[in-house]
C-alpha cells in the first residue's frame, strides 16, 4: 500500500503547476522578483509582514462568515485573498529583511487559524443541514490536518529531508471552491479527507525510511565501556 502511495505521489508531482515549475527552474530569488511592485506598494504604506499575516486572518474570518450565509463567490474570493496573504507575507519579509522568529510563529499560527475558519463554518453548516455523515468526515479531515502539521513539525526538529507535498493549502482550498460552486460539496469533503490521509501515510513512510532502525554505534560504545570497567577491576 505504501508503495502505491509513493507511486501516486510521484504521479501527482508530475502534474505540478507551471508556476511552480518555473520557480524550480529559475530559483526562489527570480520568482520573488515578480512581486517587486507589490512589495514596493506595501512598503510605501509602511506595512510590516506581521500586518500582512493579520490581513490573511481577517480575510479568512470574513470568508467564514460568507460560508455561513452561503455566499459562495464572496467566500471563495475571501479565502483566495487569505491564501495569497499567507503566501506573500514570507516573500515580503525576505525581500525587506524583516524576518524574525516571532514572524515565523505568527505565520504558522495564522495558517492554522485560516484552516479553522474554513473548516468550522463548513462543519456548522453541515450539522444544521442534518448532513451528519459529511460532518463526521469533515471533522476527521480536520483531525488529520492537525496530525499532519504535527508530523511536519517533528520532521523539522529531526532535521530530516522529506519531499514537499503537492496538496498544500492553495490546492485544497481550490478544490473546495470549485466543488462548492458546482454543488459537489460531498466530493470536496471526502476528497480532501482522502488526500490528507494519503499525505500523512506518505510522510510516515518517508520518515520510516529516513530514520535508522538500530543504533549499533551506541551499543558498541556501551559494550566497550563495560569491558573497560571489567578489565580495571581484574587488574586491581
Amino acid at each position: 500500500m505504501l508503495k502505491s502511495i509513493a507511486r501516486m505521489d510521484k504521479f501527482v508531482m508530475s502534474l505540478n503547476f507551471s508556476m511552480l515549475r518555473w520557480q524550480d527552474r529559475r530559483g526562489l530569488k527570480t520568482y520573488e522578483r515578480k512581486f517587486l511592485r507589490l512589495i514596493n506598494f506595501f512598503r510605501w504604506f509602511r506595512c510590516t509582514s506581521n500586518f500582512l499575516t493579520a490581513a490573511a486572518v481577517f480575510w479568512a474570518l470574513l470568508g467564514g462568515g460568507f460560508v455561513l450565509y452561503e455566499l459562495r463567490l464572496e467566500a471563495i474570493g475571501s479565502f483566495f485573498l487569505a491564501w495569497f496573504f499567507t503566501h506573500f507575507d514570507g516573500i515580503y519579509a525576505r525581500q525587506t529583511g524583516a524576518e524574525s522568529r516571532f514572524g515565523e510563529f505568527w505565520n504558522a499560527l495564522a495558517n492554522l487559524l485560516c484552516d479553522v475558519l474554513l473548516f468550522v463554518p463548513l462543519l456548522a453548516k453541515l450539522i444544521f443541514a442534518d448532513s451528519y455523515f459529511l460532518a463526521v468526515v469533515l471533522l476527521s479531515a480536520f483531525v488529520l490536518h492537525g496530525i499532519l502539521l504535527f508530523v511536519l513539525q517533528q520532521i523539522k526538529l529531526l532535521k530530516l529531508k522529506t519531499p514537499v507535498l503537492f496538496f498544500n493549502r492553495a490546492e485544497l482550498w481550490l478544490i473546495f471552491g470549485v466543488c462548492w460552486l458546482l454543488d459537489w460539496l460531498p466530493v470536496a469533503v471526502i476528497g480532501n479527507t482522502l488526500l490528507l490521509l494519503t499525505a500523512l501515510l506518505y510522510l510516515l513512510y518517508q520518515v520510516c525510511r529516513a530514520l535508522p532502525r538500530t543504533a549499533p554505534k551506541i551499543k558498541a560504545r556501551f559494550a566497550g565501556q563495560s569491558r573497560g570497567k571489567n578489565k580495571t577491576k581484574s587488574r586491581k
